[in-house]
């Protein structure tokens, strides 16, 4: 049997409707601006005219500047994306030269005018109006594209550069790939696993902290963890602010809707060290989680012995009855590294915001 070639839809590439609006709106007000300043500087007696007619080439350029890279296409709505527009530099120096061009007729009109050289003036009146039309007309002929079916029938997959631009919050690209196998139950990312070895391993103090989960119908990810600055520490014990917790939420907002980051999608639980005293919940740290357990239900803290030398002596997940949860292992590639690093800066930003000194950040790239 022939396999009959899937229905192929069309894939917007070209600006979403907010933003062709966004720059549709800008050039008129653009061109509105620039009828003002032929009418107010023709009036060359008038010095309020003139004055005016100043004011309004500054908003006019103002305005075709600022609107200019979202016409264009440029802009998302998350700031500029360097990687997308070193790869159409061409396309770029077109728009700035067409800006540039702009400036100048403009300029040269309403000198003109000024000298009561009208009819030299309205002559330039349509190229200066040359770089917003062109402009806009760029941005809004990029119409949905269809690509080519595949003759085996799968969907076809969108080019490297638009997947690569897609927000994929803190997990790595291929993390199941080295997850799936394996059948754990908890996932340690290897990044952050040898940073939390090299950088706890000489603690003889407790130290505790934040740790970040992604929780699956299957397993728990662990991503990464930070350990602020201690309110008091001890071989046995140890404590932090609980403001702390709000430190690393309020990080994380900064970055979520750059990554990606769905509200949920990744958890902040406790983790706390116990050097050389092996893992497990003492009374203590039952009493802690069962408050901690009041707020969400599905709470699993963490603890690491720095001091052993196996994983299952070095680190356990525990359960709402205090049990480790098992299989465990180290998974490399769990998160995308230059995603954490991005977080990783926001959580000492927040700290230095707030006068604090930096926590220690256990991540992947960090």
């Amino acid at each position: 049997m022939t396999a009959q070639p899937a229905e192929v839809a069309p894939v917007p590439i070209g600006p979403p409707f907010w933003r062709l609006a966004f720059g549709t709106l800008g050039w008129v007000t653009y061109l509105v601006t620039l009828i003002g300043i032929y009418a107010l500087a023709y009036q060359r007696d008038s010095m309020p005219g003139q004055i005016a007619a100043g004011w309004a080439l500054s908003i006019s350029l103002s305005v075709a500047l600022l609107v200019l890279p979202v016409a264009a296409g440029h802009v998302d709505g998350r700031g500029l994306r360097l990687g997308r527009i070193t790869r159409r530099v061409p396309e770029v120096v077109a728009v700035l030269l067409l800006a540039a061009g702009s400036f100048a007729v403009i300029w040269v009109a309403v000198s003109l005018t000024l000298a009561d050289e009208a009819a030299g003036a309205w002559t330039l009146a349509a190229p200066a109006s040359a770089a917003p039309i062109a402009v806009l007309t760029a941005a809004s002929g990029r119409r949905p594209r269809k690509r080519a079916a595949r003759p085996d029938g799968a969907t076809p997959q969108p080019p490297p550069d638009e997947e690569d631009a897609r927000p994929r919050g803190l997990l790595g690209r291929d993390w199941a790939a080295g997850f799936a196998e394996r059948q754990l139950s908890v996932a340690l990312d290897d990044g952050f696993w040898q940073a939390a070895m090299d950088e706890l391993a000489l603690d003889e103090k407790e130290r505790g902290g934040v740790a970040l989960l992604v929780r699956r119908d299957d397993a728990l990810l662990v991503l990464g963890a930070v350990f602020p600055p201690q309110v008091s520490a001890t071989s046995v014990r140890c404590e932090f602010s609980t403001v702390d917790v709000d430190r690393m939420r309020r990080a994380m907002d900064t970055i979520a809707d750059d990554l990606g980051i769905r509200p949920g999608e990744v958890i902040v639980t406790w983790v706390h060290t116990h050097p050389g005293l092996s893992v497990f919940l003492s009374g203590t740290d039952v009493a802690t989680a069962d408050d901690w357990r009041q707020l969400d239900p599905d709470f699993t803290p963490i603890v690491i012995d720095p001091h052993k030398s196996h994983l299952r002596q070095q680190i356990a997940v525990f359960d709402a009855g205090g049990e480790p949860i098992r299989p465990m292992g180290v998974v490399k590639g769990l998160v995308d590294e230059a995603a954490m690093a991005r977080l990783a800066r926001a959580v000492r930003g927040t700290y230095r915001a707030d006068g604090l000194a930096a926590p220690m950040v256990l991540f992947a790239g960090a």
